[in-house]
């Protein structure tokens, strides 16, 4: 099913929205030229939310990547930017503000995007910053703290290694073992890389019991099994 951004930043801003931690910060959906941005944020702002104005949090329009580099499979990351922007003179006022500066309801945010978003959209990772003064959406007599989630989508097809392998060097033989069940073990005693039957190194043999080795022999191996990547080649120099 192709993932849909704008449900997930309308489920972002419901998030932020029940938030107990976020109860006087003003949540806001906001895409792109659906109005004017600074009459869209100063209403905001002098909107406010329970009572308490000069604070606003807009979960914003994503960015995307098609794929992540490589890494087989439908997997997309999104950059999922929420803005954080306090006018002081309204947020500082006994009475009206939140009395709550910008950085502090950023690391609010961030924490709760951390905490408290649904495992549904994959590997997340939370980001937040300072905004500087001339950035955009940072107006006259504002500041901005922006935190990013940063959201990886899709299932990997990218296969789980088979388990490290065991080599114990005996009197004149070394004895290979891999912990994957049904794992094939291929060793070379040259000190070249091991494949298995498919990759087609002549030097390789396929692992049956414990391997006559001399003094300088290089006993170097890896495991294959059906359903995993092969595991690291580990090696031992007879002595």
């Amino acid at each position: 099913m192709e993932f849909d951004d704008e449900q997930t930043q309308q489920d972002l801003t419901l998030t932020l929205l029940s938030s107990p931690s976020l109860m006087n910060l003003a949540v806001v959906y906001y895409r792109e030229r659906q109005q004017e941005e600074e009459v869209f944020f100063r209403t905001a702002l002098s909107t406010g939310r329970n009572g308490k104005c000069g604070a606003v949090a807009a979960t914003l329009a994503p960015e995307a990547q098609s794929n992540l580099p490589n890494v087989p499979g439908p997997i997309s990351a999104w950059d999922f930017p929420v803005v954080i922007i306090t006018q002081n003179d309204i947020n500082m006022n006994p009475t009206l503000g939140t009395l709550f500066n910008v950085s502090k309801w950023g690391r609010r945010v961030a924490w709760v995007l951390h905490h408290e978003t649904d495992e549904k959209w994959g590997t997340l990772i939370v980001t937040g910053k300072m905004m500087a003064h001339d950035e955009k959406l940072v107006f006259p007599g504002c500041v901005g703290w922006k935190v990013n989630l940063h959201l990886t989508v899709g299932r990997s097809d990218v296969l789980p290694r088979c388990a490290p392998l065991t080599v114990v060097q005996g009197a004149g033989t070394v004895t290979l073992t891999c912990a994957t069940a049904g794992a094939e073990i291929w060793y070379t005693t040259d000190g070249t890389t091991p494949s298995s039957k498919l990759a087609g190194n002549a030097s390789s043999y396929l692992y049956t019991g414990p391997v006559p080795v001399l003094s300088g022999d290089v006993v170097r191996a890896a495991a294959y099994a059906s359903g995993y990547e092969k595991s690291p080649s580990k090696y031992i120099v007879v002595t």
